[in-house]
């Protein structure tokens, strides 16, 4: 008997059109509006930063080697260290290296002579002058391998006329700064460095992403249409449920011998049901169109189904709410105001929890925003474990929707 109520269910949606459409064809929709409208809020319009930077060296490292080797007794060793140090801390080979391996920069780095330095300053062309003082590297491997006198600094010219071109080079720079800090620091705690590390200084400006994968705007769109628009599912089967009391059809199966509790699991399967199909033809939909694949099918299969089950809860408690009450009320309220509150705090709209810790955690706190907080990690190539603390939080709302359901929902005597 509950499978035949389940369809009942199913067929009252299909002949209902219009409601179809705004359960299936909205949320596509709004994922290649929002997906390619707000594309650039999510960096992936950033064009090519293109930097040009002139360079006047006044250091000789090949000298300033030789003289530390002079005065101080280093092994063998040392000094193939020494040298490989040499070629890494180089700022014109540190600096162009940054612009290959950043794909957004593109880094032009013209060796100048002294004498033009006032020319250089004149040119609006340039984004910076990086002049590099004599005994450079002298007294940067003085300072780093025998703790000698103070780090050298560099003089640096910017143009403020391309200011952001400007600052993506001094970024660059601090980012150069602080793996020499680090390795002074290694190197006073006696913690030897592989050949490996000074490898690892090529790697500067580029950008890495821990072997996770970017998340795209459609893929970010596509996750927070789908987490918010299966919650209408559940508004939609609290609506036909109420509906069905009200035409006395609920009634009539109750007269049937019908146990209320066959009913009332009916209600959550199809919302469960109904919740999985919308979600898998959302993704089916971006995965075809899109190409957002999941690299963990089994894991987002697992997601998808605790979603499901968390909307079947949810819509068999607005039922409950709905027959105690014998009114539709708080269904209505739910559909047109909470759902888009929880919606925007889960961030299916935009992802406002990066300005605020605190708004962060309470969309985590939402079904939406729990679920998207997992298809997300998922999407980027995370396991499952690293998001337990959302995963619990949503086995936690199934339970205590239906606890909350089953006490709610009127006795037999009460509902006819």
């Amino acid at each position: 008997m509950i499978w035949r109520i389940i369809i009942k269910q199913c067929q009252v949606l299909l002949r209902n059109p219009m409601h179809l459409l705004l359960l299936f064809g909205l949320p596509l929709l709004l994922i290649v509006i929002l997906g390619t409208a707000l594309s650039g809020a999510m960096g992936e319009d950033v064009k090519d930063v293109q930097v040009k930077v002139a360079m006047i060296n006044n250091d000789s490292p090949g000298l300033g080697l030789q003289q530390l080797v002079e005065e101080k007794d280093v092994s063998a060793q040392e000094f193939a260290k020494l040298q490989t140090a040499v070629k890494q801390y180089a700022i014109p080979s540190l600096l162009d290296h940054a612009g290959k391996a950043n794909a957004t920069l593109l880094t032009k780095i013209d060796d100048r002579a002294p004498q033009n330095k006032q020319a250089i300053l004149q040119d609006d062309s340039y984004s910076a002058l990086i002049e590099i003082p004599k005994n450079f590297t002298y007294d940067l491997l003085s300072y780093i391998y025998f703790d000698k006198g103070l780090p050298p600094g560099l003089q640096v010219y910017i143009n403020e006329g391309l200011q952001f071109e400007a600052n993506t080079i001094l970024n660059l720079l601090n980012q150069i700064q602080e793996r020499w800090t680090e390795e002074k620091l290694f190197l006073n705690k006696n913690i030897q460095l592989e050949p490996q590390y000074y490898k690892e200084m090529e790697s500067i400006g580029q950008i890495e992403s821990m072997n996770q994968r970017v998340v795209t705007s459609k893929g970010y769109y596509t996750i927070g249409m789908a987490v918010l628009n299966v919650l209408f599912i559940a508004t939609t089967i609290g609506f036909y449920a109420f509906q069905e009391k009200r035409t006395h059809v609920f009634n009539r199966i109750i007269l049937a011998n019908v146990s209320r509790w066959t009913y009332f699991s009916a209600v959550f399967i199809s919302g469960t049901l109904l919740g999985f199909i919308q979600l898998v033809v959302i993704f089916g939909f971006s995965w075809i169109v899109y190409g957002v694949s999941w690299p963990n099918i089994s894991a987002f299969l697992i997601v998808t189904l605790l979603l499901s089950l968390a909307v079947g809860g949810l819509g068999m408690l607005l039922t409950a709410i709905s027959y105690r009450n014998n009114s539709e009320t708080i269904t209505s309220f739910f559909s047109s105001v909470v759902i888009y509150v929880i919606s925007l705090l889960g961030g299916s709209f935009y992802p406002i929890g990066d300005f605020s810790p605190l708004i962060e955690k309470i969309g985590d706190f939402t079904p939406n925003g729990a679920g998207m907080s997992v298809y997300l990690a998922l999407l980027r190539g995370e396991s499952l474990s690293s998001v337990a603390n959302n995963l619990l939080f949503l086995v936690l709302f199934i339970i205590v929707t239906w606890f909350i359901a089953v006490i709610s929902f009127p006795k037999r005597g009460e509902v006819l």
